[in-house]
């Protein structure tokens, strides 16, 4: 059965969905996405939560109510790690952790909640996995947010697993390759968000301020405009112009921000190459993939190519009327998650008693699923064996009638009489063929429940009577209406086989019996043996 998956991400700015059905194998279809400005919904709805007020008007103008909703913890509150432990046991690996928390997360105590992916193998023969820390305090409120919509998630997830995890069904290609390493910017509003992939799976996230806050806050303060004005003015930046692309502004004030931007992002990137390279032992770099709605900036791709020599690629994993939406990338990516995952599949952020919950209301579904299974089959199973006794009545007397109006009359069992008459008086005539016996047997129905199939003469005066009845009951009884006509001696019963007929289970008989002579055909063969006799005694 197709799943269908709605990936809810909240950013800081903008809130962003993609709804996807998931179909056989790795096949899937997005039905619907769409992207809302927080600012712009909250200026529309009145007052409230911003947040929320973006969310309702997403499902409208999506014309969605999600079933299964995955929605991404804000990647500000989650701390993900790379770990390699001793042990490829889930459970282990699942006890092990919140020690291993306690060492990479501050302030950490035993209420916040982890859980974490399996990567596979590590050369050391134990496991590596990626571990996944979150404050409950952050989990409840962003339920809260979701509860306050009427919105309950099937799983809380991580952007930068998402992200990658969409990433790698739109590109598999690149990141199925094996030894592979790239670089994945996530360029956001609030921040720029850096993974290092290997092998298709993140190794490693690391987040910075650097994006487009920053660069709005420096055009803002360099040209002395508004927000609304340094968003719209960033939209029309192309890096690889002497201008910019803008010439309404002063070229060196907008020179100064853009430049400053670049030089901070620029840093930011080479600090984490070197990062990842002393960390992990990387000695190369394969490529960079560009996400996020900052990512649109005009010429970013080729920049960063020309500045870093490392092949840059705009990834976007929605793509409409031909144009790529790189901002929806980690929706699509929460998207593509299976709702039925197991521990250890995906990250599910979720707290524990909610999927314990869960998991009981599954097994109580199940048992009452089992039950109404249970009593639909009792009611299929009596209303088959009632249509088929009625079947089964139906056929007996449809058999009863046509055995009943094949019945011989009275004319026909003298017939029957005189044909066995003519032949009981033809066996010892030593000039009559079997050809011609034959054709004097005509005989096609006895006065019984009985269907006559064959009825052949053989020699020494022998027949056999092949037939087909009901029951062994019905087969024996004509055994004896064919003693009782009073033509036959040493009348028995052979040969009993089950067949069906017309889809009726038949017995399929023999009756094997010899003609009685005739009272002149033993004076003639006493007087035969007689006169041998007499002749006998005059030799």
């Amino acid at each position: 059965m197709a799943q269908i998956v709605t990936g809810l991400d909240i950013g800081s700015d903008s809130v962003k969905l993609v709804q996807v059905k998931h179909g056989r194998g790795d096949s899937f279809k997005v039905l619907a996405y769409g992207m809302v400005e927080v600012s712009a919904a909250s200026d529309e709805l009145g007052a409230g939560n911003p947040v929320a007020d973006a969310i309702k008007k997403l499902l409208v103008q999506c014309k969605i109510s999600p079933t299964h909703l995955v929605s991404a913890i804000p990647k500000q509150s989650v701390v993900v790690r790379y770990l390699a432990l001793p042990t490829n046991s889930v459970s282990e690996v699942q006890q092990m952790l919140r020690f291993e928390a306690s060492k990479y997360v501050p302030f950490y105590t035993d209420n916040d909640i982890v859980d974490f992916e399996l990567l596979g193998s590590s050369h050391l023969g134990g496991s590596e996995l990626l571990m996944a820390v979150c404050r409950r305090e952050q989990v409840e409120e962003h339920l809260n947010l979701l509860k306050s919509v009427h919105l309950e998630p099937y799983s809380l997830d991580c952007n930068s697993l998402a992200l990658i995890r969409g990433l790698r069904r739109v590109y598999p290609a690149k990141f199925k390759e094996p030894n592979k390493n790239y670089l994945v910017l996530d360029f956001g509003y609030a921040s720029l968000d850096m993974s290092l992939v290997q092998n298709g799976s993140l190794k490693y996230n690391r987040s910075t301020n650097v994006s487009g806050g920053l660069l709005q806050k420096l055009l803002r303060e360099s040209l002395d405009i508004t927000e609304v004005e340094a968003r719209k003015l960033i939209d029309k930046i192309d890096l690889l112009k002497e201008d910019y692309g803008i010439t309404e502004y002063n070229r060196d004030d907008l020179s100064d921000a853009i430049n400053t931007w670049q030089q901070r992002i620029e840093n930011e990137i080479k600090r984490s190459l070197d990062y990842f390279g002393s960390e992990f032992s990387i000695s190369q770099m394969h490529g960079i993939f560009l996400s996020g709605g900052l990512s649109r900036i005009k010429s970013l791709g080729e920049y960063l190519e020309k500045e870093l020599g490392l092949p840059v690629t705009s990834a976007a994993c929605v793509t409409e009327n031909g144009k790529a939406l790189p901002e929806l990338n980690s929706a699509f990516g929460l998207a593509m998650r299976k709702v039925t995952a197991d521990l250890g599949v995906a990250v599910n952020l979720l707290p524990p008693e909610i999927l314990r919950k869960r998991v009981k209301n599954q097994r109580y579904q199940w048992v009452a699923l089992a039950g109404v299974a249970v009593l639909a089959l009792i009611g299929f199973g009596i209303y088959s064996g009632f249509q088929k006794y009625n079947s089964m009545v139906n056929n007996i007397n449809l058999i009863d009638r046509e055995l009943l109006r094949d019945r011989p009359k009275a004319a026909d069992l003298e017939e029957i009489k005189k044909q066995l008459d003519a032949i009981r008086k033809m066996v010892n005539q030593k000039d009559v063929g079997i050809q011609t016996l034959s054709s004097l047997s005509n005989l096609n129905t006895i006065p019984t429940r009985v269907a006559l199939e064959k009825f052949v003469y053989e020699r020494n005066r022998t027949i056999t009577i092949t037939a087909v009845t009901r029951t062994l009951e019905e087969a024996v009884n004509f055994r004896y209406e064919v003693e009782r006509i009073g033509l036959f001696e040493q009348v028995s019963l052979q040969s009993q086989n089950p067949d069906t007929m017309e889809g009726q289970p038949v017995i399929r008989f023999q009756v094997v019996a010899k003609i009685k002579p005739d009272k002149s055909d033993i004076t003639a063969a006493e007087s035969n043996t007689s006169k041998q006799s007499d002749s006998g005694e005059e030799y």
